[in-house]
Formats: structure tokens, C-alpha cells, sequence
């Protein structure tokens, strides 16, 4: 309820149209059919638009939701102007001329003559549109502000920030992808340097061209090892770069990405594709090789049947030229099985079978003080294409290389079983997908660091004493797995011994390849 004293008069509308030409806001009045019938001269002025585009037509008609998509205030005018209801404040949009609408804030009271009688609506129109596009200007900025923190939130990419006003350029802010990867907290990271994920073996030649970059103030990309809380290291595609404002270098926007699989991808890759390359190499030397052995061998046991029983000496000679042809022979084979270009007759074989029986000869030619310690082999592993033979050798190799490692003492465990290689580790292992008896050799030796790791597998690669080891071992079980389209992979660190693990195809597998390779 307004308060009033009596003035002497009453105001009539027209009156009420003079006032309003000095105010905000302009007049609008309807008939009892809801025709708009009056507007004040303050509406051309305001909205700059005619009133006679809109005088005669029903207000009902030329009202709309306001942009925001809210159709409560639309629906509540309706109702009103229907029911004969007062309102106030209500938003909504109104067609002020043909090709343009703006939004506008009503209110409206019904009017009656003295027997009651309906005789239409009067209110005020205030146009709001400048006051909502600023308005929904900024909840769009806020909108897309929230959107950009969510995003950087649930980014599966680390993403860091430090502050480059303040000394040590401290952390102060990282996503949760940041956490997960590192393993530390969020209160363990914010306030500390970025280099305290360096560790023993981070190369410092890395860790000062970051230095550098962020003292010069400009763009970085490195790869660097990192580690984790645990302790466990993890190579990091790092990437930062300067945030400007106003002129002034703020802070350093940093993007982390754990590439450790990645690497060690590359890295199997780079190891299979120098391995191919090496086997090529290797097999045309030893081709050459031995077509020079067979004749200094033919002629040397030729000429040990002519001579006499006098020639003692020359006998003793002759002796030794022949055994160390027939050692060059046996190396020169045993490289030929490492390029895979003398390859033995393979048939299908039972693998449970094949691999017992190799353990089991081989167990009895090691040391007392070596225990081997046997599981999976009696259960079953299917059939694969392979050669006893070469399955023996390639069972006295490993025995054999665990029991130096140790240096006599220690256990060797020895176990098997099947498992399905899927596409992704396929293409990492180097072979095709499908089912694999996969067996696993593992020792309590001191141990591989990364360096033998990466040329473990190459030929005349030894890391014994010059004279006490030809370096061809592994390399020849390399090649015969090689034969039988399977592989051979290894895994160590130092004082934590090493495991070599088996991936032998079974013949399912090996249809699978035929069929899709014809």
C-alpha cells in the first residue's frame, strides 16, 4: 500500500504520462482486451523505436522469454495480464519494432471504473537489454572460467604453475594429474621448487639447460628422468613456458607427461631394429668366413692322413690348426643361429615336454650349490614349432649364464605357463598377437644395469674377461627364438639379480600368422 494525503485532485493517466516523460522508465497502458492502447512519449526516446510499431497489437503477443532461456518471469506475466493480476519486476522480452526485441523489466496493475468494471492494465516499462548483455557477459566469463578450471582439473596431462615473482619460483598450483603421476600430495608439492623430482641418476646436463631456461626466462622443452615418492623413476616429456601480464614475466605454466612406456617402446624398437641389422652383418660375415674354413679343414685332415708316425712335432701342430678351425667353425655357426640363416628342422612339439626335459638334463651338469626351483612345467603348455635340440641349448644357456652371474652359489627359478599376448604388447614384443607359452628364468645374481641391458642380445657382447667368453650365447638364443617367430626380453637392476623371460608361439598362434600372411 502506497501512503497519501489528500492533495485536492485526483491524477488521471494523462497525468501520470507527463510524469513518467521525466523519469526512467516509460508508461504503457492496455484496453480490457489487453490491446496496448497508450504508451508514453519517453518509450520512442528510450528505446528508440516508434510506438505506433506496437500500439493496437495485444501485449500478451508481443511478449517472449527473456534470452537467459528463464520462462518463469514470461509465463507469471501472462498469467497475470490473463487473471487480472497485479505484477512487478518481472523480465522478459518484448518486440519493440519488426527485426528487434529487447529485454525489458514490467509491472502492471489492473484498472476498474467505479462499478467495477475492467477497463484494461497500467504499468511501467524499463528496457534492461545494455544491464543483461553486461550481466550475461559476465556469467559467460564466469561460465567459461569454471569450464577452464575443470578442464585443467580433470586434464590427464600434468599441469603445474610456478610463481616467478618470488625466489625458488615455488609451485603454487598443480592438477591432479600432477599427484597421480608424482605420488605426492597436494600440500607435499605446493611451495617447493620443481626440481625436487631429481634424482641420483637425472642427467645434470638436462637439469641446467631447465636451470637456464628459467633464468633466460624463455620457452623449455626437455625430456628428463624424474621421480616418483616412492622412489621409483619415470621419464618426463617437460615443457614450460613464461606467463606474461601487463609486460611482467608472472609465473611459468609447466605440462608434464609420464613417457615411460613410450620410451621403453622406442627403445625395444631401436634394440630390435640394431639386432636385425647386426644378424644381417653377421651372417654375410660368417657366410664369407666359412667358405674360407671348409678348405684350410679339408686340407688339414688331408694332410694329417699323410703324415708318418715320425713327424710327431708336425702331427702336435697339424693338431692344433684343426682344433682351432673347428672352434672358428662352431662360432661361425652359432652366429648363423643369431641371423637365423642356418636354420634346423622344426616340427610341433609337446613344450612341457621339451622344456622338462632340458631343465632336468641341464640340472644335473650344474653345481651342488646352485638350486633350481621348477613350476608350471608339468602342467599344460600346448604344442609350439620348435627343435629339442635347440631348446636344450637354449635352456644350458641361461642355466649356465645365472650360474657365472652368481659365481656358483645362489637359486635359479624356473617357470612357465600360457598367456595371451594382446596387439599393443605384440607390437612392443615384436611379434604377432595370440596365445604363447611364456617361460621365465629368473637368478639371485648381483644383477644388469641399463647400459648391458640395452647389448645384451648382440653378438661377441660379453661383459666377462677378455679371453673367457665368446659373447655369443645369448645372442644364439636370441636368433633361434627369433626362428620359432617368438622372443626373448630381459629385466634387471643392479644387486637385484635378472629375469629372462620366454614368449615360445604356440600353433594356434602360428596358424593365425599363416592364414593372414597368405
Amino acid at each position: 500500500m502506497t501512503a497519501a494525503v489528500d492533495c485536492g485532485f485526483a491524477p488521471t493517466v494523462a497525468d501520470l504520462v507527463d510524469v513518467a516523460s521525466f523519469s526512467q522508465e516509460w508508461l504503457w497502458e492496455t484496453d480490457a482486451n489487453g490491446i496496448l492502447c497508450r504508451l508514453s512519449d519517453r518509450y520512442d526516446q528510450l528505446i528508440g523505436a516508434r510506438s505506433a510499431d506496437i500500439l493496437g497489437h495485444r501485449l500478451i503477443e508481443l511478449l517472449e522469454p527473456s534470452p537467459s532461456g528463464n520462462a518463469c518471469d514470461h509465463n507469471h506475466i501472462v498469467r497475470a495480464l490473463t487473471l487480472r493480476h497485479s505484477f512487478a519486476g518481472r523480465v522478459c522480452s518484448l518486440k519493440a519494432s519488426p527485426g528487434r526485441t529487447i529485454v525489458t523489466r514490467l509491472g502492471g496493475k489492473p484498472r476498474y471504473d467505479t462499478n467495477g468494471n475492467h477497463l484494461g492494465f497500467l504499468g511501467l516499462g524499463t528496457d534492461v537489454t545494455e544491464s543483461f548483455q553486461r550481466e550475461r557477459a559476465w556469467l559467460d566469463s564466469i561460465a567459461q572460467s569454471e569450464l577452464l578450471v575443470a578442464t585443467i582439473e580433470s586434464c590427464p596431462v600434468s599441469i603445474s604453475i610456478a610463481d616467478a615473482l618470488r625466489p625458488g619460483l615455488p609451485l603454487i598450483y598443480v592438477n591432479p594429474s600432477f599427484t597421480r603421476i608424482t605420488g605426492y600430495a597436494l600440500h607435499e608439492v605446493i611451495e617447493r621448487n620443481f626440481d625436487f623430482l631429481q634424482g641420483p641418476d637425472t642427467d645434470p646436463a638436462t637439469a641446467r639447460r631447465i636451470s637456464e631456461c628459467l633464468h633466460m626466462k624463455k620457452t623449455c622443452d626437455v625430456e628428463i628422468l624424474n621421480y616418483r615418492k616412492d622412489g621409483t623413476p619415470f621419464w618426463n616429456a617437460l615443457v614450460f613456458a613464461p606467463l606474461v601480464r601487463h609486460g611482467q614475466i608472472v609465473a611459468f605454466i609447466g605440462v608434464q607427461s609420464d613417457i615411460t612406456d613410450k620410451r621403453a617402446e622406442q627403445q625395444e624398437l631401436q634394440r630390435r631394429h640394431r639386432l636385425q641389422a647386426l644378424g644381417q652383418l653377421a651372417g654375410g660375415v660368417s657366410h664369407e668366413i666359412n667358405n674360407l674354413l671348409q678348405p684350410i679343414l679339408s686340407y688339414a685332415e688331408l694332410v694329417q692322413t699323410e703324415i708318418t708316425a715320425s713327424h710327431t712335432t708336425a702331427a702336435k701342430r697339424l693338431g692344433k690348426v684343426l682344433y682351432c678351425a673347428e672352434q672358428a667353425r662352431d662360432i661361425v655357426r652359432n652366429v648363423l643361429r643369431f641371423s637365423r640363416t642356418d636354420e634346423n628342422t622344426l616340427s610341433e612339439l609337446d613344450l612341457a615336454a621339451a622344456l622338462s626335459e632340458s631343465v632336468e638334463f641341464v640340472r644335473d651338469l650344474l653345481p651342488a650349490t646352485i638350486t633350481v626351483a621348477v613350476r608350471g612345467i608339468d602342467s599344460d603348455l600346448g604344442v609350439g614349432w620348435i627343435n629339442a635340440v635347440e631348446m636344450t641349448q637354449i635352456v644350458t644357456n641361461l642355466l649356465n649364464n645365472a650360474v657365472q652371474a652368481m659365481k656358483g652359489r645362489g637359486e635359479i627359478a624356473v617357470e612357465a605357463g600360457t598367456a595371451y599376448v594382446a596387439p599393443y604388447q605384440a607390437s612392443l614384443l615384436g611379434v604377432v598377437a595370440g596365445d604363447y607359452c611364456v617361460v621365465t628364468i629368473t637368478d639371485t645374481g648381483p644383477g644388469m644395469d641399463e647400459a648391458v641391458l640395452s647389448r645384451l642380445f648382440e653378438p661377441f657382447f660379453t661383459t666377462k674377461p677378455l679371453g673367457q667368453g665368446t659373447g655369443l650365447g645369448l645372442s644364439v638364443v636370441y636368433g633361434i627364438l627369433q626362428n620359432w617367430r617368438g622372443t626373448i626380453s630381459a629385466s634387471s637392476s643392479s644387486g637385484r639379480g635378472a629375469s629372462f623371460t620366454l614368449h615360445i608361439p604356440l600353433v594356434s598362434a602360428l596358424a593365425v600368422t599363416s592364414t593372414h600372411s597368405d
